[in-house]
């Protein structure tokens, strides 16, 4: 799966982002960068969430903002970085509902609870969840949905530790069933161990892009969020540390 983005330019508000190209293709994909960078508008552009001022995304060749709503499902799962509570709703509709292109099997309900580590919360009701548990929830969504291209808008929020290692794993065994995973991450140790590439974004721009263990070192860290990195030499993965100059350990 490709998708590539041409001379797209993005206003919301006072907000402008521009894009001239960007092709990403198969595997997993960081979009990375500091807060109000652009990562969010850029990934619902490519689910085609919001409609750019000019410019393109295209996905295996076929224009985004051209395509249904259901055209899109197939193709494109989304999991959004805000959660909504559907009211009186059990945790196995809410995974129905976030894969609505799917056929309504519980079995594959199942199966996806189960590959997040939460198959005991199959009938709960939605709203009695922590948050955690609700992201998880709508992770098992965009699964059941089984669409090509799945895109993560900060999976790891409310999450705890073992949660954050589950989804890992998931993400790597999606890659691995030939699934392209877009996911936007604020920590650099994520990026590093669950991207095979990386989009750096700073100012509605992209920085570079490309593999992660190019993309992500001392200086483009630096240049986007303006401070001083380096590398842990203790660290058997490659771990950076931020640095200040003033404080000497």
């Amino acid at each position: 799966m490709k998708v590539e983005i041409n001379n797209l330019e993005i206003r919301l508000g006072s907000f402008r982002s521009s894009v001239n190209h960007l092709s990403m293709e198969n595997g997993v994909w960081g979009i990375a960068g500091p807060n109000g960078s652009g990562k969010t508008s850029l990934v619902k552009v490519i689910d085609g969430l919001i409609e750019p001022v000019s410019g393109n995304v295209n996905i295996d060749g076929k224009n985004v903002q051209e395509m249904n709503y259901r055209e899109r499902a197939k193709i494109i799962s989304y999991l959004p970085q805000e959660i909504a509570n559907p009211f009186n709703f059990r945790v196995s509709d809410v995974v129905k509902l976030s894969g609505y292109s799917g056929d309504g099997n519980e079995g594959r309900v199942a199966d996806a609870l189960e590959m997040v580590g939460i198959p005991d919360l199959k009938d709960r009701e939605f709203s009695t969840l922590s948050g955690g548990e609700k992201r998880l929830v709508m992770l098992a969504g965009t699964i059941y949905q089984n669409s090509s291209l799945i895109i993560m808008d900060e999976p790891e929020t409310f999450l705890d530790i073992k949660h954050k290692h589950i989804l890992k794993k998931v993400v790597r065994k999606l890659s691995r069933n030939g699934k392209m995973i877009l996911v936007v991450l604020h920590d650099i140790e994520s990026i590093v161990s669950m991207t095979d590439s990386t989009v750096l974004l700073s100012q509605g721009q992209v920085v570079d892009s490309g593999t992660t263990g190019s993309v992500i070192n001392e200086k483009n860290l630096e240049t986007v969020f303006g401070i001083r990195f380096i590398k842990d030499s203790s660290s058997q993965t490659a771990r950076f540390i931020e640095y200040d100059d003033e404080v000497d350990t």
